[in-house]
């Protein structure tokens, strides 16, 4: 399958901290907790914050670093992923021809996949590999975002009580072949040497950023990941740039000065919309916290400042988040989005309460992806229940028209994850 190339946004997927690993739970069709028609933009149309790994990002010279050093990550091409248990599982992609917009989505086998003549006109839906790894809840879910309209990225973790080291998977969309590096892949050095902190796409080159550890490294009796003693430390993070045709990297070192009042410390490093960030602190001990600095990239290093406190006392003004969703989306949105719902009626005579919101997945050009999420909920005593259904949809901007996949509710026991857009 030629897939169009475009550029990557966002995925939905959760974003972990690739040293801890982690997972996702997939979406059930039914829920329980108090329903009410929402009245404002921010309510209507809620921006998914917690997939921002997934951002491809353009880098600007003076945040690359200095080059010190090249490599290669020994790797294993696979037609089929390592796991042998499971459900069956499908890979698919679903394209719009009247956006030209595509999503990836992971779907629980079976008959939960829609059929040609469940689609809206103008979607088709393509299955590109069948395996128990998209089963959703279990590798799909995992931390996962695109590199351009090629690459799934997929941090495996440690599949097996076994496993010494993180695995990590590229997902060929357009072969169907699964590459493992990390695991028994790793050198000794990269396994034993490197805790990678995050993952990120930049210029849709697979970037690792990197935590040297020493060899006499701070160590907390607590299980916590190697930290760093002053003095003895590397005080940098590596910027590893990877190809994702080769696996050859370049590192590029991004220096930080280390505060005088830490001694033994940690580094974390997190995906914001603004770009990576990082946080340099001293070590919990017995309940208490230690000095803390937020880190920037900036003239080829990271810069720190104290961490501000954070502020306990909110009083629930979303003001601010307010008025900067209504520069990002069109206000039209509101609209299309309210006359779609009219369209939709609940299956039962019983009275139902229709709640509609979407999750902006990411955007290219024009468009906006969005995930479409009806509920109809029938009034009860106490919490209402009701019954979810939900469908990908794309917003073009300019046409002022809304592309939903489905619009009947197929969806309602299907299991999927989004795993991205392009």
């Amino acid at each position: 399958m030629k897939i169009p190339k475009k550029a990557l946004v966002y995925t939905a997927c959760t974003v972990i901290t690739l040293a801890n690993g982690g997972g996702l739970g997939y979406v059930t069709a039914q829920h329980y907790r108090k329903v009410s028609q929402p009245t404002t933009l921010k309510e209507i149309v809620k921006p998914k914050i917690d997939i921002t790994n997934a951002k491809k990002r353009e880098i600007k010279p003076d945040l690359v670093g200095k080059q010190i050093g090249t490599g290669s990550y020994k790797y294993e091409t696979l037609t089929k992923s390592k796991i042998t248990e499971g459900d069956s599982a499908k890979l698919v992609i679903a394209a719009n021809d009247q956006s030209g917009g595509h999503f990836v989505l992971a779907f629980l086998g079976g008959g939960n996949i829609p059929t040609a003549n469940q689609l809206e006109p103008g979607w088709s839906l393509q299955a590109i590999a069948d395996d128990p790894m998209w089963a959703p809840g279990a590798c799909s879910s995992k931390p996962t975002f695109l590199l351009g309209d090629k690459y799934i990225f997929i941090d495996d973790g440690k599949t097996k009580d076994t496993d010494k080291y993180n695995s990590y998977i590229l997902f060929n969309m357009q072969t169907a072949e699964y590459h493992y590096i990390g695991g028994s892949n790793f050198t000794p050095t990269q396994g034993n040497k490197e805790q990678i902190l995050l993952a990120a796409n930049e210029n849709d080159k697979l970037v690792f950023y990197i935590d040297p550890i020493e060899d006499h490294p701070y160590i907390v009796d607590d299980g916590s990941l190697p930290g760093h003693i002053k003095g003895k430390d590397h005080s940098y993070i590596i910027r590893r740039v990877i190809d994702p045709e080769t696996f050859d990297y370049t590192d590029y070192s991004l220096p930080f000065n280390v505060p005088d009042d830490l001694t033994n410390y940690y580094v974390r490093a997190y995906n914001e919309a603004s770009g990576v960030s990082f946080q340099v602190s001293a070590p919990y001990i017995n309940g208490v916290e230690g000095p803390s600095y937020d880190g920037k990239l900036a003239d080829n290093s990271i810069k720190l400042t104290p961490t501000t406190p954070p502020d306990y006392n909110y009083d629930g003004n979303d003001s601010v988040t307010d008025s900067t969703l209504e520069l990002q989306l069109d206000p039209s949105l509101r609209q299309t989005l309210s006359d779609l719902v009219t369209k939709q009626k609940p299956d039962k005579d019983t009275p139902y309460k229709t709640m509609f919101t979407a999750v902006e997945l990411g955007t290219y050009q024009q468009l906006k992806f969005l995930n479409v999420e009806q509920r109809f909920g029938e009034g009860a005593t106490g919490d209402y229940k009701y019954d979810t259904y939900m469908t990908p949809a794309i917003f073009d901007t300019d046409k002022k028209q809304v592309y939903t996949m489905v619009t009947g509710h197929i969806l309602t026991n299907s299991s999927y994850v989004n795993l991205g857009v392009f």
